[in-house]
């Protein structure tokens, strides 16, 4: 059940139109990352207002109409569609035809299989799995280095860390406790903005071998698990982008 006060609204349909991209004013923004990595989830928390566990991955495109986002502070972004790219590795011609066409890339990792957090007890990651993203995480990068032009897309890169979910706490991700999965405490600023962003910017850094792609680019840390923590994510990422918009 939600039940919690999002400190965000966001206005969908406000123009009828629909697309592969975000636009917001005179730039575009393509949400990529690998499979499993939250893009859904983190989606539909953004445009429904609902957080949940077992939100359906996307296999190809999800399309959604103009939105508008207004934050508590009353400032805005408009976004012209969102085009959540499934992580697969078939999808490679769609996230490059995204790649070549936006100014910047939401790119959403899972922080918990390249960072995992050293605060509390963390549950066994799954080798083969990880490990797999971590290879997944690497061809995506090296398609980019190989992609790119002079001028190419900005990233924003997002670690999320998922953690191993119960399939109780799926159901209710609001309510879950974060504490139990070794999940860093992100409403502690000092956490979130250096001691867990920078371990996490040096690990991502070590996996994609310091893409020269990276440039210029953005990073923020958080998690999905809990509505506290959701909901602080969601404003770092609309931080990040009113700052770019301006």
């Amino acid at each position: 059940m939600q039940s919690m006060k999002w400190q965000w609204e966001t206005i969908k349909d406000i123009s009828g139109l629909e697309g592969i991209i975000i636009t917001f004013f005179a730039n575009k923004l393509g949400i990529l990352g690998v499979k499993s990595s939250g893009k859904s989830t983190l989606r539909e928390l953004i445009i429904e207002s609902q957080l949940h566990g077992d939100t359906k991955g996307t296999s190809n495109h999800v399309i959604k109409y103009r939105i508008k986002i207004t934050r508590n502070n009353n400032r805005s972004i408009s976004l012209s569609y969102i085009d959540d790219t499934g992580g697969e590795r078939h999808n490679y011609p769609i996230k490059k035809e995204v790649f070549e066409n936006v100014d910047f890339i939401l790119y959403v990792v899972r922080s918990d299989y390249i960072a995992p957090s050293t605060h509390t007890q963390v549950q066994s990651l799954p080798n083969d799995e990880q490990n797999r993203y971590i290879d997944y995480l690497k061809t995506d990068f090296a398609n980019f280095n190989k992609w790119r032009k002079r001028q190419h897309a900005r990233f924003i890169i997002v670690g999320n860390y998922f953690g191993q979910l119960s399939e109780e706490d799926r159901k209710n991700m609001v309510q879950a406790d974060p504490s139990k999965y070794g999940i860093p405490d992100f409403s502690d600023s000092y956490i979130r903005n250096v001691e867990y962003l920078r371990k996490f910017k040096e690990k991502f850094s070590e996996i994609v071998g310091g893409a020269a792609i990276l440039s210029g680019t953005s990073y923020v840390v958080g998690s999905l698990v809990s509505g506290e923590f959701a909901n602080q994510l969601v404003l770092d990422i609309l931080e990040i982008l009113d700052r770019e918009q301006d």
